[in-house]
């Protein structure tokens, strides 16, 4: 979820090559503290004033929390088709602002589902691209 923010913060499963020692040494971390991208990468590391979530970047965080919810809630784990269809409607919804097709007077909507399940078999990823 980034709808034009940072959304990745300490709950990341891997990282760049150096990336720490790049944020440290510019400052941007002070290489005790958790890290945390958002605040190193996006306010430089210094605390502004809002890095929670707030506008699109907070309806697409419920919209994510509510759909893990609701696959837990199914009798049968889902699958891929079901998930990619599931992000399709949420990258559809234009009252939260996440589409935002000419509601402003500007049209710029680009958007990615990828699929990457635990598999080391890469023929097992997909990504769809959509733009309008």
């Amino acid at each position: 979820n980034i709808s034009n923010g940072i959304s990745i913060r300490s709950n990341w499963g891997a990282l760049s090559k150096d990336i720490q020692s790049i944020c440290k040494e510019n400052g941007w971390w002070d290489g005790t503290a958790k890290f945390d991208w958002k605040r190193a990468v996006g306010a430089g590391g210094r605390a502004h004033s809002s890095l929670e979530a707030c506008g699109r970047e907070a309806s697409g965080k419920m919209h994510l929390e509510t759909l893990a919810a609701k696959s837990k809630t199914l009798q049968s784990p889902p699958n891929a088709r079901w998930y990619v269809e599931q992000m399709a409607l949420i990258l559809r919804d234009e009252d939260s602002g996440i589409c935002f097709r000419d509601l402003t007077g500007f049209c710029s909507t680009g958007s990615q589902i990828s699929w990457l399940p635990k598999s080391s078999n890469v023929d097992d990823y997909s990504h769809f691209f959509t733009a309008a």
